[in-house]
Order: C-alpha cells, then sequence, then structure tokens
C-alpha cells in the first residue's frame, strides 16, 4: 500500500475528491465494517477464488479488500475511463485487474467467471435498479455484496446534489446522486433474478462523525433513528449492507441437460470426418441427414464433390446458405428424438435459432483445448505457436464463436513428427471419430443427464480464420524458428508459404532448422548461400533454413531452376495484403 500512495504522488489526481485518495492510506470505517460483515458470513470461503467489483472508481476499495485477502483475485470495472487508467497506475497489486465495463450494456464476456460481486457506494448513483441488478445477476455469481443507500419500505427517492462552491454544474455526473432505493422493490428484483437476499443491515458509525462547514461530506447527529445517524450537507444517508445468495434450486438446471435416446442425427458442416462419420452411423442403422453449406457441398474429396459423396451414400441432405431458411425449417421439421451434431459448420447461429430449431441442443466438435483458441485458422496457428497439445472437445453452440459451454472432452499429445497441417489433421480425424462415436453409444439408447461446464472466459484466447493463398505471405525478417514454423503451417494439404524469387511467386515447401554453418547477417536473410542434390540451405540471421521443395504457381517443382546467390524476398505490399483479416461465408471467403 506505501508503493501505491507514493506512487500517486507523481499522478495528476487533481479531479479526483482528497477523501477518495486518502482510502488507500485509511479505509473508511464502513469499508472495514462491510468487509467484516461479509468475513463474518464466510463469504471468502475456500471456494471464492475470483471477485468482480462494479463501480470501483479508482479501486480504494479492492486494495483494502485485496490485502486481506490473499488468495482471492479481484477485477474491478468502472465505466468511465480516466478512472480506470489511474486505478492502474494506483494500484500495483497483481491480483487486482481493472477493464472498463459499462454494467448497464454487454456482460456476456464477464458471465459465470466470478464467485462473488461487489458494489460499494455505487447503487445510489444509478436512476433505476432493474437493469442493473438483473445484469448483476446474468454475471451469475454465488453471491452479491451492496454497501448503498435503501429505504425500508416502498418508496424510492430520487437526490441530486448541485454544488455551488463548484464552478461548473454539471447535472448529469452520477457522483452528484445519491439516490434512495426501496428495499422492499430491490428484493423482488433479485428474487425475479434467482437471488435471495439473505442480510439487509442497516450501517451507522460507531463514533460521531464531526461537521466540517457547510460543504458536502458526512456527519453524524443523535437523533431517534440512531446516535450517529448519517448526513450530508442537509440529506440523511440511510446506509445499508445488503447480501443476496444465487438461488441453487432454481439455477440447478441450468447445470445439468438431459440427452437421449436418439432416433436419428442431424449432421451440419462438411468435411472428411462428416464422410467417415456417416458410414459408421449407415453401419449402425441410423437415420442420418446432412444440412451442409455451399462451399462445403463443393468441397473435392476422393475426386468428387462433398454433396455428390453424400448422394452416393443416399444421405438425405440439403444446401443452405441461410440456416434460417425456409428450407431449412421444413427439413428439420418432423425429426423425432435427434442428435444435432456440428462439424465445421458455416453459420453463425442466433439464440432464436438455436431455441427454435435445435431446441437449445445442438453440438460443435471442436479441435482445441477451449476456450484457448476458439475461432479459426485450423492447425495453421497451432503449428506458428508451437502446441503440441491436442483437444477433442464437445461443446454447446450459443451465439458466440466457440464460446458455449463444454459438455465433455479429451486431451492428448501430437507426436514431435507433427510438423504439417496434413500430420494434425490425421491425427485429430481419427482422435475425433473414436470421440464422436463414444459419445453417441453411450448416450442412443436412454435419456441421461449430463453436466454442463461454462467456459472460464477470461482465460479465452481467439484467433481468427486464414487463407492459404493470401496469408501466407512469408516474411523474410521474422526470427528464425518463427519462420521455420510459419512455413510449415502453410505446408500440406496447403500449396506452401508464398514469396518471390527472381521476380516470379514461388511456393515453399518442407523445411527445416539447422545451425551447422553458424550464423549470418540479416541483410543476408533469404540468400541461397548452398545448393545440394535435393535441398537449398537458405541463410538466416542465427542459422539456415534448409529448403527441400520449391514450386511455381502450376504447381511445377522448379527445384532444379534455383541457383546459388538466388534470394527470396516478399515485397512489403504483399506483406500489408497478409494481415488482411480473412472471413468465410456460407459461400466462401470474404476479405476484411
Amino acid at each position: 500500500m506505501k508503493n501505491n500512495l507514493k506512487h500517486s504522488k507523481t499522478i495528476k489526481t487533481n479531479y479526483i475528491p482528497k477523501s477518495e485518495l486518502n482510502q488507500f492510506k485509511k479505509p473508511y470505517n464502513s469499508t472495514i465494517a462491510f468487509y467484516n460483515l461479509l468475513s463474518k458470513l464466510k463469504l471468502f470461503n475456500k471456494n471464492t477464488k475470483r471477485i468482480i467489483d462494479v463501480g470501483t472508481g479508482i479501486g480504494s476499495n479492492l486494495q483494502y479488500f485485496s490485502n486481506q485477502q490473499k488468495n482471492i483475485s479481484f477485477l474491478g470495472t468502472d465505466y468511465q475511463s480516466h478512472l480506470i487508467k489511474l486505478a492502474k497506475k494506483l494500484n500495483k497489486n497483481n491480483r487486482i485487474k481493472f477493464r472498463r465495463l459499462n454494467i448497464l450494456k454487454n456482460i456476456s464476456p464477464l458471465r459465470d467467471q466470478f464467485d462473488g460481486l461487489l458494489c460499494i457506494h455505487t447503487l445510489c448513483c444509478f436512476k433505476k435498479l432493474d437493469k442493473v441488478i438483473k445484469n448483476m445477476c446474468g454475471i451469475k455469481p454465488r453471491w452479491i455484496a451492496i454497501n448503498s443507500l435503501f429505504f425500508d419500505g416502498n418508496l424510492d427517492v430520487m437526490i441530486h446534489i448541485r454544488d455551488h462552491n463548484n464552478k461548473k454544474i454539471n447535472d448529469k455526473n452520477p457522483n452528484a446522486d445519491f439516490n434512495i432505493f426501496s428495499l422492499t422493490k430491490t428484493e423482488k428484483i433479485f428474487k425475479k433474478n434467482g437471488y435471495n437476499l439473505i442480510v439487509k443491515r442497516p450501517y451507522f458509525p460507531d463514533k460521531p462523525i464531526k461537521k466540517h462547514g457547510k460543504k458536502r461530506g458526512s456527519y453524524t447527529i443523535s437523533t431517534e433513528i440512531n446516535k450517529n445517524t448519517t448526513f450530508s450537507g442537509p440529506v440523511y444517508l440511510p446506509w445499508y449492507f445488503l447480501v443476496a445468495k444465487k438461488n441453487e434450486k432454481k439455477n440447478k438446471s441450468s447445470q445439468f441437460l438431459t440427452l437421449g435416446p436418439f432416433n436419428e442425427i442431424i449432421l451440419l458442416g462438411g468435411g472428411k470426418l462428416l464422410i467417415d462419420l456417416i458410414i459408421w452411423l449407415n453401419s449402425k442403422n441410423f437415420k442420418t441427414k446432412v444440412i451442409t453449406s455451399p462451399r462445403h457441398a463443393k468441397e473435392n474429396f476422393d475426386k468428387k464433390t462433398f454433396f455428390n459423396y453424400l448422394k452416393e451414400l443416399d444421405v438425405d441432405c440439403i444446401v443452405s446458405k441461410d440456416i434460417n431458411s425456409k428450407q431449412v425449417k421444413n427439413f428439420l421439421k418432423n425429426c423425432k428424438k435427434p442428435f444435432y451434431l456440428s462439424c465445421g459448420a458455416a453459420w453463425l447461429f442466433k439464440n432464436s435459432t438455436i431455441s427454435s430449431l435445435f431446441k437449445n441442443k445442438l453440438f460443435n466438435l471442436h479441435s482445441t483445448g477451449l476456450p484457448q483458441n476458439r475461432g479459426g485458422g485450423g492447425f495453421s496457428w497451432q503449428i506458428m505457436m508451437g502446441v503440441k497439445f491436442g483437444y477433442c472437445t464437445l461443446h454447446l453452440v450459443d451465439n458466440g464463436i466457440d464460446t458455449g459451454p463444454i459438455i465433455e472432452n479429451e486431451e492428448f499429445i501430437y507426436p514431435a513428427s507433427a510438423r504439417k497441417p496434413l500430420d494434425f489433421i490425421n491425427i485429430i480425424q481419427e482422435k475425433n471419430f473414436e470421440f464422436i462415436k463414444k459419445f453417441i453409444t453411450k448416450y442412443k439408447v436412454a435419456e441421461k443427464e449430463i453436466k454442463i461446464n461454462p467456459q472460464q472466459n477470461y482465460l479465452s484466447t481467439y484467433w481468427p480464420r486464414l487463407n492459404s493463398e493470401s496469408s501466407s505471405w512469408i516474411n523474410w525478417s521474422m526470427q528464425d524458428y518463427e519462420l521455420e514454423k510459419f512455413i510449415c503451417a502453410f505446408d500440406d494439404p496447403y500449396r506452401g508459404a508464398k514469396t518471390f524469387l527472381n521476380g516470379k511467386i514461388v511456393r515453399i515447401k518442407d523445411v527445416l532448422l539447422s545451425s551447422q554453418d553458424g550464423t549470418f547477417h540479416s541483410y543476408q536473410n533469404g540468400i541461397v548461400y548452398r545448393k545440394g542434390a535435393n535441398w537449398l540451405c537458405v541463410s538466416l540471421k542465427t542459422s539456415s533454413l534448409i529448403i527441400r521443395q520449391v514450386l511455381d504457381e502450376k504447381k511445377n517443382d522448379i527445384f532444379e531452376n534455383v541457383k546459388v546467390g538466388d534470394r527470396f524476398i516478399t515485397p512489403f505490399s504483399k506483406l500489408e495484403l497478409s494481415y488482411d483479416r480473412i472471413i468465410y461465408s456460407p459461400t466462401g471467403i470474404k476479405i476484411k
């Protein structure tokens, strides 16, 4: 805490009231009393790992709480960016993070991430409670603790203070609001959103607080209510400590899902895995239907399009660019006891679609350890990042991208010999095939209950899609190991990473690093300095890149045309294009 105070002297804080800054050195008695109550209620138990503070301001309250609880991490949120910036500078505790967030807007990234929620001296700044409390409950913490102004009855009292000691009066400033809300109404709002208000305790200071002139600021007066009744200016401040707990009985159903038995399997998407799965399902006498997109329908397997392959297998199939089309609705109309499975489906699903068409039971098979590595890019991103852990993950589909709750997963290790996307694809195809066969077999006969596991969004990563044509331009100034992995990332089954040689576009495949010939200057990057029987030695800064395949744009091997002294180089204009965002629609590629 001393470091924070010392650091704060170098930060511009003239727009922050001194009383707030002083809390880093000496917290309000009400903050200490509030903490002591929550501690007495045993809310800071071993199950409490993360706490969010709504309306954190500059984070002084979190500083106090974190000093008392060494095993809990905290996230402070506020809609005012200047306060969040200052909070980050004043708080150097690595267990406290800060983030700009408006509790009245999008709270979905925070859902199911926190065990507890704090709201200290903030609720009185809002004009209405319904949406605030609804969104607090929507984050789904186990408990919510509030320190604010309430009236034990059916009255809301709206109070806005104009301080004429300030030269500028801003009636839109929420810090001038001291709104007092009905406890009766507050309790009903919590109940409506699945929480029970278990503590409604009025707070009065232990000791009298002196009045300092006629300025705004808390002081106490002995009244019939309490000997230390709190006022600010002419306003009575009925402070309360509230604690609400999640109604576990009401929310238990959201943690489990009933599944099975299946009469038919509805598959969405495309690819070799889908074909293998259909052949197996046919052998087990499952009725199978497929919904695919135009771009998946045109994909080639064994010299046949995916759509023609399905026709040969006598599979009931439709091609649709719109998952909400009348064609799809009619196709799914008479399905009985279906299991809906997406394997690389091309559409983004809205909640209304998931509910109306798929009865909230649409599953997706994903090949990474969610919530990490959401999105697209296949195994190219994994190769670039050096990832060797593999996953078969089945999750429910929601309206995000790979964000739905996880149903089941298996973890394995890719062998050291796996270097190209095709190596990874062949392994995961087999793993996913066995994984989903096991799952279908397990639930096909009788109804069973499955526990669902919400993803931890604060651990998530997302990577956009790549395209082997536009994303694969080689940047020869990369670190050696990065460059090797980048080229490997666009190797088989793709056409190779792209660059120029003697003014023409070429593709490079089948590479590895060697440190035998020592180091080079970065200006030598890309120069062919030796040519072997069927390999090229190309200089990089700290090692050599061994290249065993160079192709032209017509897929011809041009190894024999490469000469010692030639240089591989990629123009900046092409490198810039490689950073364009790639988006795939049901009909094909879009470049953003």
